[in-house]
């Protein structure tokens, strides 16, 4: 999973491992760092009892689906294991964890809000998730999928009320903690969110996300210092990973370290090059340590690879006003403003291009960069 978080116009991300397969978006531990986890949606210990076996049979290929990321095909399988087992809540949770999945968006606060479609399946999931709760009470899974679900459509305190169960029920699940403490953070509760994040990464100690995670929380409270310290472990414990060194990259340039942040962001850029956003964030760097000309072109491929990016735009037209290219810099404006008309950093930028009195603006960052498309786990 990943959510969203913006420092002076740098997004970097905070992502979930509950599935046992990494993603770009979503790192796990290295192969030989810790056994590979249990499968993707576990049958609640105790009561009712196992599975038949033509419903373990369809949950295998659930989970099998599952690990290819084919999230249709998943939901399918538990579905099919839910008819079978109707008295079980581990095909409801399976079913429930594919749909929210399939969705491709972060499991941010209100990030199906505003789409019909989006927000009757995150509905249906919640739906599910419900019976499985009724099923069994004590399922730590059902309470995980529902706060999650309740963040996607906006429900704050449903969801921390939900995760509060799910923590409650495995006070030593690393999973449900960290979690808790997305959600906090995405809630403003960045104490607590810290604490959280904090003893998910104690939990896990070898698992690159929970690092990653403690990182942005410390970040986002102002300690840039204890955050690069913190993504620095998540890169030893993952050093292939573009993600995590997009996050260092971004706090160092918080921490005024430019020219260590342009290493870490061209390592980012060479892992991933077809991803928009990390070359957004390197030609800030470049920006920001007067490279011009690199930064130019970082801009330039990162639209090459998505000329909607409108942060690549309003970043261009910074560096054309710092290097007294007005008509470039308007031009580059006028791009960004035909994506969002009322992007308000575009248009004070347009509005104080013929105003020489005023200093050229510094640039801003990535500002409102989407990040890649997680695959959430």
């Amino acid at each position: 999973m990943m959510i969203r978080v913006r420092f002076l116009s740098l997004t970097i991300a905070l992502v979930s491992c509950a599935h046992a397969t990494p993603a770009p978006a979503a790192p796990a531990a290295p192969a030989s760092a810790s056994p590979k986890p249990a499968p993707t949606v576990a049958v609640p210990v105790g009561k009712p009892g196992p599975l038949p076996s033509g419903a373990q049979a369809s949950m295998t290929a659930g989970d099998a689906a599952a690990d290819a990321d084919d999230w249709g095909k998943a939901e399918a399988a538990y579905a099919k294991a839910a008819a079978a087992a109707p008295k079980h809540a581990a095909p409801l949770v399976g079913q429930a964890k594919a749909i929210l999945r399939g969705l491709g968006v972060p499991f941010d606060l209100g990030s199906a809000k505003g789409d019909p479609k989006r927000e009757k399946r995150v509905a249906e999931a919640k739906k599910l998730l419900a019976t499985a709760q009724k099923l069994e009470p004590d399922a730590k899974a059902a309470w995980l999928e529902s706060g999650r679900a309740a963040l996607m459509l906006g429900d704050s305190e449903g969801a921390l009320a939900d995760l509060d169960r799910a923590v409650l029920l495995a006070p030593d699940d690393a999973e449900a903690t960290s979690a808790r403490g997305i959600a906090r953070l995405a809630t403003g509760k960045h104490d607590l969110a810290l604490k959280d994040l904090k003893r998910a990464a104690d939990l896990e100690p070898t698992v690159a996300a929970r690092r990653r995670n403690y990182a942005t929380a410390l970040l986002m409270v102002g300690r840039a210092g204890d955050a690069v310290k913190a993504y620095d472990e998540a890169v030893k414990l993952d050093p292939n990973d573009p993600g995590i060194r997009n996050d260092l990259g971004a706090a160092l340039l918080q921490l005024g370290d430019g020219p260590r942040a342009v290493k870490e962001l061209e390592i980012a850029v060479k892992q991933a090059p077809k991803e928009p956003v990390f070359r957004v964030v390197l030609g800030f760097a470049y920006q920001s340590v007067k490279r011009w000309a690199d930064a130019e072109a970082s801009y330039k491929e990162a639209l090459k690879l998505d000329d909607k990016r409108i942060s690549a735009w309003i970043n261009l037209a910074s560096l054309y006003v710092q290097t007294s290219k007005k008509d470039e810099a308007r031009a580059a404006l006028k791009k960004a403003l035909a994506i969002d008309p009322k992007d308000a950093r575009a248009l004070a930028m347009l509005e104080d291009l013929d105003k020489p009195s005023k200093p050229a603006p510094a640039p801003s960052g990535p500002a409102k960069p989407e990040p890649p498309p997680p695959k959430p786990k």
